[in-house]
């Protein structure tokens, strides 16, 4: 079985700087090291690397990389991303963008066919007789230093973390009748793109494969060998009249188990881009899928020691935190991560993030150090990744914690247009759009976020926090009791939508039930004062404050005492703070 690669007939390797792309194999090296880089990625950079010095129109690159299929500007613009991406920091140099004409790829670009890449001039008697003294005194050497081992270089974490979360898409069956062949082309397109997306995986186009055979437990470990791959998506869509169901299930190559499955219908597909929602909900799904399937031996195996294994340990922990302490320990796996391999930019993101959610926590002893050490290991990041999404949610982040709305939005519409499946994007976005008080702007975020992340408890109970806070502020208060409702049920211990929750019982009538929550607050929460939260917030303007007047009230007039032991970090259970 072949990787599906839409180069071209010709088979060639181009050098560039210290690039090396080898059409026959596929495959991407940065001076020697193997890169992960997509089908469709790696097909424009073999287009601009042909091209070189050639301004090259976007619908030329476009009719190139996606032939026979219509796919926007968007996509050739993420592609360029993601190429410029695995280019390193001279990714915009060499990749540059012409200005309403399209792309110029300025580099020297040797080009070699395979069959000559063995061939050297023949030399001389005279200077094959030297070559042969040379290598007899070679030879001795070698062998009188027999015992010197050559270090053996080991991938780094974020090439090995690509490696672990690498899946092979299959296309989707038609089951259809009568056939609609269409059907399930386009919608392979749809989630090929939509997996490129995301962040620190491997996803390569697969070949067809019979309906019968092609979820087999033999022929699963086949497509892992030839593919070299950890994971295999298939899937089927099927018309029915009007209706149309599309069903999708991944599958581990090494045992066969069957990791995901879902099923999508849609009664009136004509009313929307169906297929672009089931691409978008298949890759937020698959995105959760990979992690869990990656961090699946950290579990079964407490052992540390190499690069990876700390990265994973960390991740594993800090998925999990329920106390200080427990970011702490995930904090030093990270940054033994990053003693280990300084070049990972998921290490120095992940450790980034440990220092942010300290603070968002109140659990930092300085605010101030840990703001300036958050932004210093996130800018460390994206310096090798301008485009690495978990680096520019933690600059946002930052910002908007530091009360700097205009630099937080810049960075987490970045991180949103890096990655637009990722239901933490657009919770981030739900958040910055509360908190900037522009909140006509908070629902559609919302309905994203839990469109994408249904399966996350944290995302739902914190998307039904903000988007609830939000109803209350524009008067809905019926609807903010239900969202409030809905955020307590899904994360019953954090406390923003618990206050949240009786504030809007105060205002829809509900006093008995208000009193309730509260005495059940403050038997869980004693510290709980209305002083603590008016120190709780980020956002400290007049208009923040205005806006918040009725909660506040409600919640004094509900029985949260006024004043008492401070709001401290220590005593906080870990949740973000809405």
């Amino acid at each position: 079985m072949q990787i599906s690669n839409p180069a071209g007939p010709r088979s060639e390797i181009l050098a560039f700087d210290e690039f090396v792309l080898d059409e026959s194999r596929a495959t991407f090296s940065r001076a020697g090291v193997a890169g992960p880089l997509r089908p469709k990625a790696f097909a424009l950079l073999l287009h601009l690397a042909r091209n070189a010095g050639r301004v090259l129109s976007k619908a030329e690159l476009l009719a190139h990389v996606w032939p026979n299929v219509v796919v926007g500007d968007d996509s050739l613009s993420q592609c360029i991303n993601e190429v410029r991406a695995a280019l390193g920091e001279r990714g915009p140099a060499l990749i540059r963008t012409v200005a309403r004409r399209g792309y110029r790829f300025d580099a020297v670009v040797e080009s070699r066919t395979p069959a000559t890449m063995g061939v050297q001039p023949r030399p001389s008697a005279g200077w094959a007789r030297r070559a042969a003294a040379c290598g007899a005194a070679l030879l001795l050497l070698l062998v009188g230093a027999a015992d010197v081992r050559v270090p053996h270089t080991t991938p780094g974490i974020d090439v090995e973390l690509a490696n672990r979360r690498s899946l092979a898409l299959m296309p989707f069956a038609n089951l259809g009748e009568p056939p609609t062949p269409y059907l399930a082309e386009g919608i392979t397109q749809e989630i090929l793109i939509d997996l490129g997306r995301l962040p620190d995986a491997l996803i390569v186009a697969g070949a067809a494969v019979t309906a019968g055979a092609r979820t087999r437990s033999a022929d699963v470990r086949q497509y892992g060998r030839d593919l070299g791959v950890r994971h295999v998506l298939f899937g089927s869509t099927r018309r029915d009249g009007e209706r149309i169901v599309v069903t999708a299930q991944m599958v581990r190559t090494d045992n066969g188990a069957l990791l995901w499955s879902d099923r999508f219908d849609y009664d009136r597909p004509a009313n929307w881009n169906w297929a672009r929602d089931v691409s978008r909900r298949v890759a937020a799904s698959l995105g959760v899928k990979l992690n869990e399937s990656a961090l699946d031996a950290v579990r079964r195996d407490a052992r540390n020691g190499s690069a990876i294994d700390e990265w994973m340990r960390g991740a594993y922990l800090k998925r999990r935190v329920r106390s200080r302490d427990d970011l702490l320990e995930a904090r030093r796996h990270f940054e033994a991560a990053v003693s280990a391999d300084p070049q990972s930019v998921n290490a120095l993101a992940e450790l980034a993030g440990t220092h942010l959610q300290e603070m968002l926590y109140r659990w930092s002893p300085s605010v101030t150090a840990s703001l300036m050490v958050t932004r210093d290991l996130a800018a460390r990041a994206i310096a090798l990744d301008p485009n690495h999404a978990v680096a520019l949610s933690i600059l946002g982040n930052a910002a908007a914690f530091d009360g700097d709305f205009d630099t937080a939005l810049h960075y987490l519409r970045g991180a949103l247009q890096r990655n637009p499946n990722s239901y933490h994007a657009h919770l981030d976005m739900e958040a910055l759009m509360y908190w900037m008080v522009r909140l006509e702007e908070v629902s559609p975020y919302a309905e994203m976020a839990l469109r994408l992340g249904p399966m996350d408890a944290d995302n739902v109970g914190k998307a039904y926090s903000i988007l609830g806070y939000t109803q209350m502020l524009q008067g809905h208060d019926e609807d903010a009791y239900r969202s409030l409702r809905l955020s307590v049920q899904a994360t019953p211990l954090m406390p923003g939508p618990r206050t949240g929750l009786i504030a809007a019982a105060m205002l829809t009538g509900r006093i008995d039930e208000a009193h309730r929550l509260v005495a059940e607050l403050m038997r869980d929460r004693p510290d709980m004062t209305m002083a603590g939260l008016r120190r709780a917030g980020i956002n400290r303007s007049q208009a923040f404050r205005d806006a918040h007047v009725r909660y506040m009230q409600a919640l004094r007039l509900a029985g949260i005492p006024e004043d008492g032991p401070p709001f401290t970090a220590a005593s906080a259970p870990t949740q973000s703070r809405k």
